[in-house]
């Protein structure tokens, strides 16, 4: 029984082009991180995988990864022994995924056990003490990662980023790592909406912006924030402005 936690070991994976592996262990629980080049997780929804994400997943589970065809990824892993679990988590995947920036203290931290560990002779106590700290602020950063702004945050984002996308729940609920219901529960608490209304309200947001700022038709703009008939575009935006998109860019000029 390993009553105590330890550092077990560091790794880097340097993948080539387009190269699929595996990561994890059935025996330790996995720290990662992407130190250089981009790529993507080959979960049940593919997510993408990239400079300053950081991963915790742990024992007896694997991930597999998938090297971008130009610019393939290094990753850094810190495997730690221990029986108990190390992060309390309750989402719809076995792992836990967040963006850091370089300054943040569990990246700060992770990059100090790496370098360490590489240039020292490491006494049990030592990786014990390593480990600790470790646990510690892993957790600190991912609850703050739970918190409903810093979630809602990573959704606006995805949605922004894919609003010309069909956007269905269980991808938006992917992106935090949570299932559907739990997405549903967390839109209804947050903004007093669901998902699907949320989703909307996005598309029209930015359309009410691009037919401000643009000559654009209005076939065009529909199909640019996702919806593939002008008709049910410009019935969404009358339900949700009050006015039609004609009769909007009309009451601006």
């Amino acid at each position: 029984m390993q009553q105590n936690p330890s550092i077990y070991n560091i790794e880097f994976y340097k993948f080539q082009k387009n190269e699929c592996k595996k990561l994890g262990s059935s025996s330790q629980h996995s720290f990662l991180w992407c130190l250089s080049g981009l790529g993507t997780l080959l979960t049940t929804q593919k997510k993408s995988f990239s400079q300053l994400e950081y991963l915790y997943f742990p024992n007896q589970y694997t991930l597999k990864f998938q090297a971008d065809k130009v610019n393939p990824f290094i990753i850094a892993c810190i495997t730690l022994s221990y029986d108990k679990p190390t992060i309390n988590h309750q989402t719809a995947n076995n792992f836990i995924q967040l963006k850091l920036r370089s300054s943040d203290p569990l990246m700060l931290l992770s990059d100090y056990i790496v370098q360490h560990l590489r240039s020292n002779a490491c006494t049990d106590e030592s990786r014990t003490q390593l480990a600790r700290v470790l646990i510690l602020e892993a957790q600190h950063a991912f609850a703050n990662n739970r918190q409903p702004s810093h979630l809602m945050a990573s959704l606006e984002l995805y949605i922004d980023q894919n609003i010309s996308q069909k956007i269905s729940i269980q991808e938006l609920a992917a992106v935090i790592n949570r299932s559907p219901s739990q997405l549903h529960r967390l839109c209804v608490n947050f903004l007093k909406q669901s998902p699907g209304n949320w989703i909307n309200l996005c598309r029209i947001k930015k359309a009410r912006k691009l037919l401000l700022t643009t000559d654009s038709s209005l076939k065009y703009i529909s199909q640019q924030v996702g919806f593939q008939e002008q008709f049910h575009f410009s019935k969404t935006f009358k339900k949700i402005v009050g006015i039609s998109p004609f009769k909007f860019r009309q009451s601006a000029t």
